[in-house]
């Protein structure tokens, strides 16, 4: 890893955390943070991802895609905790 590819981990983070609108549902948070206890290497997949990594995820078929994610979410009853 270069300097300027650590530079620009730490400019990118650093802009995702200002641009933080809300405080974190804490359901969510909850749910994330044990995932990334479970699998820590996905903070390094994540972040890669959103930079603009060669990952790639699959077209959502339209908006209520994530709607219908929490709707099977074993969690709890509760739906549509986070903001959409």
């Amino acid at each position: 890893m270069t300097r300027d590819e650590h530079l620009a981990i730490l400019a990118f983070l650093d802009r995702l955390l200002a641009a933080a609108e809300t405080d974190p549902d804490v359901e969510a948070e909850t749910i994330v943070r044990a995932y990334f206890k479970r699998h820590p290497e996905i903070a390094y997949h994540l972040t890669r991802f959103a930079m603009g990594g060669r990952f790639a995820l699959p077209p959502a078929p339209h908006q209520g895609w994530l709607r219908g994610l929490l709707a099977r979410c074993p969690f709890g009853t509760r739906k549509n905790t986070l903001r959409l």
